[in-house]
Order: structure tokens, then C-alpha cells, then sequence
């Protein structure tokens, strides 16, 4: 029932209670994908910018061919400067559609701020 009040909320623009309700009903079905996708979304919408990338973070687990997850974790990396993840996200984004434009661009626009090993 959380996933469908969750719903709800976040159609109404109550994002902390859509985030409240999505979060319950993932921690009922941790694999539940729709639950994780109102969680992210309402989270960025209350700012939890953290918290949103945990559950797109989450969703690359159990979605691993699903291009919206890693667009997702790595604009919030960008967001955080952590310009080494931003890679990883990236790649892992390219894998799945090589000819992602945002992706190619944002990949090459992290490279030189990557400090060399």
C-alpha cells in the first residue's frame, strides 16, 4: 500500500511524504523498482540530493541495462565534483547506450579533472 500512497503524494507535490511512503515500501521489498524511482525523484525534490543518489544508486543494482539509473548517478556525481565516480557512472552509462550524447559529453568534460595515478 506505501508504493501507491507514495504515488499519490508525489502527484499531489508532497515529496516528503512521497519520499516517506516510497522508503517504507522499499524497506518492505527492497527489489522494488517503482518504489526506488519515487524515492530518488522525491528526494531531489526535497533536496536530499544523498539520498536520491542511494536509491538511483540502488536501481543501477537491479538494473543494470537501464540507462536512467546511471544518468542519473552521474549528474548527482557532478553535482558532488566526485569527478572519479563520475567516470565509473559515466562508462557504465556507455556500455549501455554507446552513443549516449549527454554521457559522451560529460565523460569527456570530467576526463581532465581526474588526477593521474
Amino acid at each position: 500500500i506505501s508504493i501507491r500512497e507514495a504515488a499519490t503524494a508525489f502527484k499531489a507535490e508532497d515529496f516528503r511524504a512521497a519520499a516517506a511512503h516510497a522508503s517504507r515500501a522499499n524497506e518492505l521489498s527492497p527489489t522494488e523498482e517503482r518504489a526506488l524511482t519515487i524515492l530518488a525523484r522525491a528526494a531531489h525534490k526535497t533536496g536530499d540530493h544523498r539520498r536520491a543518489l542511494a536509491a538511483w544508486q540502488h536501481l543501477c543494482s537491479l538494473k543494470p541495462a537501464s540507462v536512467e539509473p546511471w544518468l542519473q548517478c552521474t549528474r548527482y556525481h557532478m553535482r558532488f565534483k566526485e569527478y572519479s565516480l563520475v567516470a565509473n557512472t559515466c562508462n557504465n552509462l556507455l556500455r549501455v547506450e554507446p552513443d549516449h550524447k549527454e554521457g559522451r559529453q560529460i565523460l569527456a568534460a570530467v576526463k581532465p579533472l581526474i588526477p593521474k595515478a
